[in-house]
């Protein structure tokens, strides 16, 4: 409808369109006698759905940080939307709370989750899925990954190798990895992956963060450094060894104590030769803090000395990775890049109120009275509702008792441009010939004319009364227009004014 919170407010506004919550959706499938009905959650939005979750494989803490989807206009951001998912998650209300619905009437599917990976390069676009396993007789859930187009088979076929590579390379290590292995389906095939239980690596760290334990992260990361520095010499490595991909479980009741299981889950980006663990362990922190604002509290230098890793090595990792996101992307682009090309804007609501609050700080006109003392602040009030706006301007209208001399308007609190439209006493025009020459200011006249200049944050119009005919009751009324401007604009154009005044004397 391209409104601001028609579904929230309940579409008071009635112009027939309207998409139902899960509740109300199962209320019109059982008036309908529909008996047997499945969900399932498009992730980020159902226009370009790249996740499909469901009610057997919800997501968990941490995976819907991708929410800005907003192609077609502007938006607000009202609260971090990635910490409101993590909460809605952590107390099993996604399935209330998601952004869409799939509902599917009838039997639902085998494949409880899916994953289109389809904003890179045609040779590695790849489609993920978690399924129940009906080869098991316990039914248990594997991990699929088909390629989404011919360009991309080699790529699939390569993850076999890529795992007997790595499980050589880490046989007898702390680090397990992941089994795989191709199916063929028919003219298609996959590759297929045991389902690993466990919690990730990235998400052990942020539970530290979130407790100010840095001693904590550190034996993390420690732990990560020495697992993966394991045989580094191995003429192959996976290149995507990152906190996220890597599942920790600890042993169960009915187990033996031991060392929390390490397992590699995804390894597509294994390359044939050897790779600084350095390297690897810097692309791994350098792409945990860009996916959390809330990780930045993690110094990064500390980090690289730990790793031995000079600034110079950093800025070189650094463009290394963007050439490597290249790679994987060719001439595609994420949808977010997609999102800022077409030029939409994302307002986090906090900006726009501290500019509203700041806007209205500056903005703040205030009145001071002459009675024969000169300008006092005790003798001094703010227009408040005195103040009027329209598409003329701003209005003042000021009532003046007798005694008064002057009057000083202080249009702002900040440097700005101040034209005078309007000025009258009493209902009688205090401009001839389009000029208020009753008026003198601290600021800087342009060109003979009732528009100043302030380059200053205590601007301020002085309205002498001398002369002026008193009544029992007196009415100033002043139109102005007003532009805020820097510092720097504001000198540009006084000095310019000054000029022109120089050269019409001279000449």
């Amino acid at each position: 409808m391209g409104t601001y919170f028609s579904g929230i407010e309940n579409y008071r506004e009635g112009k027939g369109v309207r998409t139902f919550g899960r509740t109300e959706l199962e209320r019109i499938f059982q008036k309908c006698g529909v008996e047997e009905y499945h969900f399932y959650y498009p992730y980020p939005d159902y226009k370009f759905m790249t996740m499909l979750y469901s009610d057997e494989y919800l997501p968990g803490k941490g995976e819907l940080s991708n929410n800005l989807r907003n192609f077609d206009r502007d938006r607000l951001l009202l609260f971090d939307e990635k910490e409101a998912f993590d909460g809605i998650v952590e107390d099993g209300l996604f399935s209330v709370f998601a952004n869409s619905y799939l509902a599917v009437i009838g039997s639902g599917f085998d494949t409880k989750y899916v994953k289109y990976s389809n904003d890179r390069a045609p040779e590695y676009a790849i489609r993920t899925e978690i399924a129940i396993d009906k080869s098991n007789p316990a039914s248990r859930l594997v991990v699929k990954k088909y390629p989404l187009g011919q360009a991309a088979v080699e790529h699939v076929r390569g993850m076999e190798t890529a795992y007997e590579r790595l499980s050589e390379k880490y046989e007898g290590s702390p680090l397990k990895v992941n089994t795989c292995k191709l199916i063929e389906e028919g003219a298609s095939f996959f590759g297929q992956f045991e389902f690993v239980y466990g919690t990730p690596l990235s998400e052990l760290m942020d539970r530290c963060l979130e407790k100010d334990d840095l001693e904590g992260f550190r034996g993390y990361f420690r732990q990560y450094v020495e697992r993966i520095s394991y045989n580094s010499q191995y003429p192959a490595a996976d290149f995507d060894l990152i906190f996220s991909n890597i599942l920790v479980e600890s042993p169960s009741e009915n187990e033996m104590p031991g060392e929390d299981r390490w397992t590699l889950i995804d390894y597509e980006w294994t390359f044939g030769e050897a790779i600084d663990t350095k390297k690897l362990a810097f692309r791994a922190v350098y792409c945990y803090l860009l996916e959390d604002e809330k990780r930045k509290k993690l110094d990064l230098g500390s980090i690289l000395q730990e790793l031995d890793i000079t600034e110079k090595e950093a800025e070189e990792f650094k463009k290394q990775e963007l050439a490597f996101q290249r790679f994987v992307t060719g001439n595609h682009r994420f949808m977010g890049e997609v999102r800022d090309l077409l030029g939409n804007k994302c307002y986090p609501v906090k900006a726009v109120l501290d500019k509203v609050y700041l806007e209205e700080k500056w903005g703040r006109i205030q009145i001071y009275e002459d009675r024969g003392e000169g300008f006092q602040e005790e003798n001094s009030y703010f227009a408040g509702e005195l103040l009027q706006e329209d598409e003329q301007g701003l209005h003042l209208t000021l009532r003046v008792e007798k005694g008064v001399q002057s009057l000083r308007i202080d249009p702002a609190f900040t440097d700005c441009l101040v034209q005078i439209k309007d000025l009258k006493w009493n209902k009688q025009a205090l401009m001839l010939n389009g000029r208020a020459s009753v008026v003198t200011s601290n600021g800087t006249r342009i060109d003979n004319t009732d528009c100043f200049v302030f380059p200053t944050q205590d601007p301020n119009l002085m309205i002498s009364l001398e002369g002026q005919s008193f009544e029992e009751t007196n009415c100033l009324e002043i139109c102005m227009e007003r532009s805020f401007v820097g510092r720097e604009i504001a000198l540009n154009i006084e000095n310019a004014a000054k000029r022109r005044l120089r050269l019409r004397v001279s000449s």
